[in-house]
């Protein structure tokens, strides 16, 4: 969607198929949480149209959406008045052409400040939870959601409410974790959104619960000659500061390596040639590790 363009858009009864109410939004999704708000409130005019969704309600069901056009905002009216016309079986009280339209920018400057408490974000979320959308419902989200550019305030405001949630305990389940892995397989990652992340991250200290996770999930896994190659592109020419050494010596100590490993090392150092500074810190290193207790 751009800025001169709107969506029309039908509900759709999930028991039979059939289309029930047509209508224009910007936001499909959004505007389908408003009718069913309207729905259990009764505070739609359309009484028609509330009565069906109050028995999807009552249920546990929600109409499914179907984007039916993308049009421009001057002639969304026409083409709401020409798709009504396609279906009989309507619960509209018009034929076209009227409702909400957009709203203006003062009244925009007017909803923007307004803050929500957190018991009533925390109320819109529990009654959302478990709520399971249908793939024409997931569809129409994904399709609103194309060519839109999220602000850096409304990307900041996220990253915090994800931190928060995920300091509330809430977790993905297994089978969400599965798709969203199956979703990113494959996918490459720009140099551009590589260096956001990496500046994203910079400064940041992970708990140690965290970093427990994160080397018990890597344990055992073998990483493919391309990802090796990277790293190791990465890490060429860096110098670990004498407090990264410390900590990477405290953990490779007493850590037994496997004969391929030896092998790799000797393979990848052999024809290197070290300075002599770094000589004798290998030197004084192996002294130190060799050197008798005094009696």
């Amino acid at each position: 969607m751009t800025a001169n363009t709107t969506f029309i858009y039908a509900l759709v009864d999930p028991r039979n198929g059939v289309v029930r109410y047509v209508g224009k939004a910007d936001y499909p999704l959004k505007r389908l949480y408003g009718h069913m708000a309207d729905a259990r409130s009764q505070a739609s005019r359309n009484k028609s149209k509330s009565r069906w969704l109050s028995d999807l309600l009552d249920s546990k069901r929600k109409p499914e959406v179907e984007i039916l056009a993308t049009v421009s905002i001057e002639n969304w009216d026409a083409a709401e008045r020409f798709w009504i016309s396609v279906y009989p079986w309507l619960t509209n009280t018009r034929s076209g052409g009227g409702g909400m339209t957009r709203h203006s920018e003062e009244i925009k400057a007017k909803m923007k400040g307004r803050v929500f408490s957190f018991e009533h974000r925390a109320r819109l979320s529990a009654s959302g939870r478990g709520r399971k959308m249908s793939e024409r419902t997931r569809a129409a989200l994904a399709a609103s959601w194309i060519g839109r550019v999220c602000s850096a305030e409304l990307r900041e405001k996220r990253r915090i409410n994800a931190i928060r949630l995920g300091a509330g305990g809430r977790t993905h389940s297994p089978e969400t974790r599965a798709k969203i892995s199956a979703g990113n397989k494959g996918k490459i990652i720009s140099l551009e959104t590589r260096a956001k992340i990496s500046a994203s991250s910079k400064g940041r200290v992970d708990s140690p619960e965290t970093i427990a996770k994160r080397t018990a999930s890597l344990r055992g896994k073998k990483r493919s000659p391309e990802i090796c190659a990277m790293i190791g592109a990465a890490s060429r020419g860096r110098i670990p500061s004498a407090d990264t050494r410390a900590k990477m010596s405290a953990a490779s100590r007493g850590r037994k390596k496997s004969p391929e490993t030896i092998a790799r090392l000797s393979a990848a150092l052999k024809g290197r040639v070290f300075s002599a500074e770094h000589r004798a810190n290998i030197r004084a290193a192996a002294l130190r590790r060799h050197k008798k207790p005094s009696c």
